[in-house]
């Protein structure tokens, strides 16, 4: 099985790694990062590159496509220009399941893959999505496995729960739960402020500044 997650620059890369590290330890299963260019490309912070070894020419049947978001200033460039939701458009009907983290479903919405669907995306960028013709509902992971072959994970670390939803559907819970137990994946935070519902006003009031939310 072959799964792909597209790179571009400026992305942020939990959104690609944390799926990758649930991903590349299903069984009979490789995972390639993919982009325009095979190249290094650059996170949405200094200090880390994550390196594409295939084009997206090249990659013209993967099994599964995971992609990832980041900000505004990096999205909105990947999908005017595109080149990534007309790869997505071109490959998704061959996948078994085309999946999105964070506002990566906002280049699923490019490519015209979830008009009309309940969808999620990181609470930032809610506003864009139903822009776009989606949906947004408050939900963590949103699973069209069984009618549009569409996964999608909320924010950033909700990556990690989608790619644990995907694992299952291809290898069974019994993988999935091995997988997640070899990564001791068991989120015990210090504080219950990861949603606007739950954080502090004040918190939410300069984050939702810093971030330029549309929601």
């Amino acid at each position: 099985m072959l799964i792909a997650i597209p790179l571009f620059d400026g992305m942020t890369t939990l959104d690609a790694v944390g799926p990758y590290e649930v991903l590349v330890r299903l069984p009979d299963t490789e995972v390639v990062f993919v982009g325009p260019e095979k190249r290094a490309y650059p996170q949405e912070f200094p200090g880390i590159t994550l390196e594409a070894t295939a084009t997206l020419d090249e990659m013209t049947a993967p099994d599964i496509v995971v992609v990832p978001g980041g900000p505004p200033e990096a999205v909105g460039p990947a999908a005017q220009a595109g080149v990534l939701p007309a790869w997505l458009a071109k490959v998704h009907p061959q996948t078994t399941y085309t999946a999105s983290v964070c506002t990566g479903s906002i280049l699923l919405a490019a490519a015209g893959l979830i008009q009309g669907l309940d969808g999620t995306t990181h609470w930032a960028g809610k506003g864009i999505l139903r822009q776009m013709g989606c949906n947004p509902i408050q939900q963590r992971v949103v699973d069209h496995g069984d009618s549009h072959r569409i996964l999608m994970g909320a924010g950033i670390s909700s990556g990690i729960d989608m790619a644990l939803t995907l694992a299952a559907r291809l290898k069974g819970d019994d993988i999935a739960q091995g997988i997640q137990l070899a990564l001791e994946y068991d989120p015990q935070p210090p504080f219950d402020a990861g949603h606007p519902s739950k954080a502090p006003k004040a918190v939410y009031e300069r984050v939702r500044v810093e971030l330029k939310a549309v929601e």
